[in-house]
């Protein structure tokens, strides 16, 4: 099923409410003038609520687009599977752009 393209400012948290931002995203392809999350970037998490040691400090999508690709690398959907590092939560897409889906 087809799911929307995430891009750099969509909202993303951790189970928490920690706020999860890409490190890295490719300007090779822009949704709504933004540019798209591929799969292999790493995330960092500020602001999760979990106590040290087991405060969510980064996370990484695990699934992602089957059919789309940029620069030979998928993108990640916003129901793509994730998993937060150190404590293996995950962390959901809230909010993203809507009008630029994939499966």
């Amino acid at each position: 099923m087809s799911s929307p393209v995430v891009h750099q400012l969509a909202v993303v948290h951790c189970q928490h409410g920690g706020h999860a931002q890409p490190v890295q995203v490719s300007s090779r392809v822009l949704v709504e003038g933004k540019p798209v999350v591929l799969l292999d970037a790493p995330w960092t998490v500020q602001g999760c609520a979990l106590p040290a040691p087991d405060t969510c400090t980064s996370a990484r999508f695990v699934s992602s687009s089957t059919r789309v690709h940029v620069t030979g690398r998928p993108v990640v959907l916003a129901d793509s599977a994730s998993i937060s590092i150190p404590n293996g939560a995950t962390v959901a897409v809230m909010t993203t752009q809507q009008r630029v889906v994939a499966s």
